[in-house]
């Protein structure tokens, strides 16, 4: 058929018959109580055994459940089953165990309904649950807020503890620009307002040194200092004439021992600041033993600002103190150069300056003008000297502008 063109007979399709449906087995839990095999007919009779069940759901010869039974059946445990509860010999009623036993599997047509046609059961929150989350929640959430607004009061107290401490201390360690009496007010107002025709009069002398009037006018607001003030105000610190500052009862065997040399000493030593000349201050310390003191104090002059040097012998460095906040290495070089050049004219022998540091310090009171320069050095001389915190500002500079115009005409 196929070379003479004739049509194929069509080809039927048979589907393969449909498989068996699966076997389902459910199974019926009887409930286990203490003597669920025993039935009671009286007090004065003993227990009798529960009926067997029907044929119909009886279990087959051979099955899981009859080797069960007969392995129980052979414990020793089997033999209270039979016995009277009343016994002694028997044991308490928690104690029994009754056999397990398990429904027999069925056919379809006699279980009424199978597992897989149980409809699904709908999902129903309880409220009681729901409410008792929230209610955690929120007390969850109020704890969390009680505990952060407790942390903020802690760290609050401790915030207002630290400034009080901090302020506490400020006004401790604070300035107290000096109080002179009334009667040494009068005499500054007079001096600072002295006309000038009397300015060429002298008003002051001590240890070979005079002041005239134009000398004091220079402790004027806005005015610089000169040699003549900053000599004169040297002398009275050599001397032990501390001022105002310290007070009668001040105790002043516990200062330091110092030697500061006048404005002289550094253009001499340094030829102008430009070349060293150890020669030209040689004598200068001749009755003094400068290698004994706990520190040396210089006053430097560059041209138009004034800056103090400190060869602190106590804590081994060379100190430079500059209210502009500059630096000067060359100084400090120098003085570095000095200190050797004097140990080996005084004693003869060489010192071991490889420990030594050169300091600059910059948290020091600083100037907020271009005259109050003179002031500060004499101050930072003044406080070294006495080894004195530097506590004062730009702001006390009137106040110690007048309080040193009683001191340089008082001597004291």
């Amino acid at each position: 058929w196929c070379t003479g063109g004739e049509t194929p007979p069509p080809v039927r399709y048979t589907p393969p018959p449909p498989p068996p449906p699966p076997t389902v087995h459910s199974y019926r839990t009887v409930t286990r109580r203490p003597f669920a095999l025993f039935q009671p007919t009286n007090s004065t009779t003993s227990p009798q055994p529960l009926e067997r069940p029907s044929p119909l759901h009886s279990p087959p010869k051979s099955s899981p459940f009859r080797s069960a039974m007969s392995s129980y059946e052979a414990s020793p445990s089997s033999r209270y089953l039979h016995s009277d509860p009343r016994s002694p010999a028997a044991p308490p009623a928690s104690t029994r165990i009754a056999p397990p036993y398990t429904s027999p599997a069925r056919s379809e047509a006699q279980r009424p309904f199978s597992v897989s046609t149980i409809p699904p059961i709908p999902f129903v929150p309880d409220t009681r649950i729901l409410d008792y989350e929230d209610k955690v929640k929120n007390l969850r959430i109020a704890s969390d807020k009680h505990r952060r607004d407790f942390l903020d009061r802690m760290n609050e107290i401790k915030l207002k503890k630290k400034q009080e401490e901090e302020e506490a201390r400020r006004q401790k360690e604070r300035y107290q620009a000096p109080l002179l009496p009334d009667t040494a007010l009068a005499l500054v107002t007079e001096v600072l307002g002295a006309s000038r025709g009397s300015q060429a009069k002298v008003v002051s002398s001590a240890y070979d040194l005079e002041l005239t009037g134009a000398d004091m006018s220079l402790l004027r607001d806005r005015q610089w200092l000169n040699d003549e003030v900053i000599n004169f105000y040297v002398a009275l610190m050599q001397n032990k004439r501390w001022g105002q500052l310290d007070g009668p009862d001040a105790d002043t065997s516990t200062y330091p021992r110092t030697h500061i040399f006048n404005t002289h000493f550094y253009p001499l030593l340094t030829t102008k600041g430009t070349k060293y000349d150890y020669a030209r201050v040689r004598r200068w310390t001749i009755k003094i033993d400068l290698l004994s003191m706990d520190q040396v104090i210089i006053p430097v002059h560059l041209g138009n600002h004034w800056c103090l040097s400190v060869i602190n012998l106590r804590e081994k460095r060379f100190e430079y103190y500059d209210s502009l906040g500059g630096d000067n290495a060359k100084c400090l070089a120098y003085l570095r150069q000095y200190l050797q050049d004097e140990s080996k004219n005084k004693r003869g022998q060489e010192l071991d300056l490889s420990d030594w540091a050169d300091c600059t310090p910059k948290d020091i009171p600083m100037q907020q003008n271009g005259y109050d320069c003179g002031v500060f050095m004499c101050q930072y001389a003044s406080h070294k000297a006495r080894a004195l915190p530097f506590k004062f500002s730009q702001k006390h500079m009137p106040d110690i502008r007048r309080a040193m115009v009683w001191e340089l005409m008082k001597q004291k």
